[in-house]
């Protein structure tokens, strides 16, 4: 199967596969490799690809310093990239999202609650951090996986926990300036 943007980095995708109202099942997955598809158009089958590449998804080490194990929604155990790095008397929290090495929940779908394990872990303090999530360039030529840091900042609510986050994406001057 030739695709446009070449497939010899692409190792399998899945379709999700939904299915018109009123049948059986509308929503299923299906797992085929691209060389022989068992995917149709009859009953007006509606698809999108999700592809997964071989290399293309691997994190580099060098946004990290060390995986961290963390407990994601529903406790469901999830894994980031870490690093610390102190700024101005503020510990700078970079967390990586890991692609195929976390199975779990994301960085960016968990924020306040990984945060606060993070701080819990290390002995920082929420006021004292500044919380940076990166979107690792991971040589894709899919544009979504080009890299990207988003400064996070939480409110906190009445039981002093964080919630709330809002995102910020950091220009490239100032990723220089805060030496990630």
């Amino acid at each position: 199967m030739a695709l446009p943007w070449g497939d010899s980095d692409i190792a399998t995708a899945q379709v999700i596969v939904l299915t018109p109202i009123g049948t059986s099942k509308f929503l299923k997955k299906k797992h085929f490799s691209l060389q022989n598809p068992h995917y149709s158009q009859k009953n007006r089958i509606f698809a999108v690809l999700i592809f997964v590449t071989k290399k293309a998804m691997k994190v580099p080490e060098h946004y990290y310093d060390e995986i961290f194990d963390f407990a994601g929604q529903w406790d469901v155990p999830s894994r980031c990239g870490l690093k610390i790095r102190d700024y101005n008397g503020k510990k700078i929290i970079i967390v990586t999202e890991l692609y195929q090495e976390n199975t779990g929940t994301s960085v960016t779908y968990n924020g306040a609650s990984l945060a606060e394990q993070i701080c819990q872990a290390k002995g920082i303090s929420t006021d004292n951090m500044i919380y940076i999530e990166c979107n690792p360039d991971t040589n894709s030529k899919l544009s979504f996986y080009d890299e990207e840091f988003f400064e996070v900042s939480f409110e906190k609510n009445d039981e002093g926990h964080l919630c709330q986050p809002t995102y910020r994406q950091l220009a490239p001057e100032i990723i220089k300036e805060y030496g990630i």
